[in-house]
């Protein structure tokens, strides 16, 4: 058999090649973004223009090129492309003030290397895919593959992986381990199967699962099958599933470690509430916009020391409110509607006189 090919990074200013994706972006010409074709200085030197010495100064260098600062690169980046592709901001003036933030932070970088970096970065993610498009079979070692993919958020991480090769989506889905936190919530996306499959392979180990308000493109039956997974989700705390086709509750009553759960506009009904009686360390429960009555809601409530409780568009009596304050005196806050504007009225009086013994809130929907 023929043994397998010894696949390397090169840089394309010193020539170097690297088989260790660690070794590649810590050498001083990736550091310092020089591995574009720009004339920018080393990372232990300041920028230059053409006219400048071949030489760096060392007088002032800047910080290392941790994982701390990458990060922070990347973040600030996302937060200010808006403005760039708007035209409201120059990119020159976007680096700047990104140099400035990395200041702040401890990392000292002048502006043409914070750039030089961001474009390295994104250079050898493409080197990658452009790699495995040529190849058919992507044979970079997964060490090299890891050492990029840990850069790129998981929400974005998930919603690309089914547009690259399978060798790539095996290496994720065999590393999916490190997902403690899905969340869609920032975004409007459009869900497949497969990213939602990806995102529930590792359960055991998520602490933050957040889909609410998003597109799926599958059927009710296939999303219910899919998210029952999360019954194995032992050390979930946050869970958001508003807005989403869920009919089986079932699964709930396996998330004892739940923290908050968001159930609001969904096909829940009265019976199914039963499966939250276990979670007893819930404190955020939003059931708005169900078809809930009053008497299902107010009879789980003994069960969770609940802080706060939405749930907006359901229709309670004054008696009926109050009696929420009995069943679970650890409730602060409150967002609902009433019947009458009586029952409205004394809910506001009810609310002033306990605010002298504890801090709670009322929203009137």
């Amino acid at each position: 058999m023929a043994e397998t090919e010894s696949v390397h990074l090169q840089c394309e200013s010193c020539k170097s090649l690297y088989s260790n994706m660690d070794e590649f972006l810590r050498h001083s010409c990736i550091s310092a973004g020089l591995n574009s074709q720009q004339s920018t200085c080393t990372e232990t030197g300041d920028s230059r223009d053409d006219s400048a010495s071949s030489s760096c100064s060392t007088s002032n260098s800047p910080s290392f090129w941790s994982d701390s600062a990458t990060k922070i690169l990347i973040n600030e980046v996302k937060q200010r492309e808006v403005l760039t592709n708007k035209g409201k901001q120059t990119k020159k003036r976007m680096w700047e003030d990104i140099s400035k933030v990395l200041a702040g932070n401890g990392f000292r970088f002048t502006w043409e290397q914070v750039q030089g970096r961001m474009k390295t970065l994104t250079t050898n993610l493409k080197k990658i895919n452009d790699h495995n498009s040529k190849s058919g079979f992507m044979d970079l070692t997964e060490e090299l593959i890891k050492g990029v993919l840990k850069f790129i958020s998981v929400t974005e991480l998930l919603m690309t992986v089914s547009k690259v090769n399978k060798k790539l989506h095996d290496i994720i889905e065999r590393n999916c381990g490190v997902f403690v936190e899905v969340s869609f919530n920032e975004d409007c996306f459009v869900i497949d199967k497969q990213t939602l499959k990806l995102s529930t392979m590792s359960v055991e180990k998520l602490h933050t699962f957040e889909v609410g308000s998003q597109i799926f493109d599958m059927t009710k039956l296939e999303f219910n099958q899919i998210i029952s997974r999360l019954a194995g989700g032992y050390h979930l705390k946050r869970l958001n599933l508003c807005e989403s086709p869920l009919f089986d509750f079932s699964f709930l009553q396996n998330l004892v470690t739940l923290t908050s759960l968001d159930i609001s506009n969904t096909q829940i009904i009265d019976d199914e509430l039963k499966y939250l009686k276990n979670l007893s360390n819930l404190t955020e429960l939003y059931l708005s916009f169900t078809a809930l009555s009053v008497n299902s809601i107010v009879s789980i409530l003994g069960y969770m020391p609940l802080k706060n409780l939405d749930a907006c568009q359901v229709k309670f009596s004054f008696v009926k409110f109050r009696e929420c304050f009995v069943k679970c005196p650890t409730l602060q806050y409150i967002h609902t509607s009433f019947i009458s504007k009586e029952d409205e009225s004394n809910a506001k009086s009810f609310i002033y006189m306990i605010q002298n013994f504890k801090d709670v809130k009322l929203a009137i929907f």
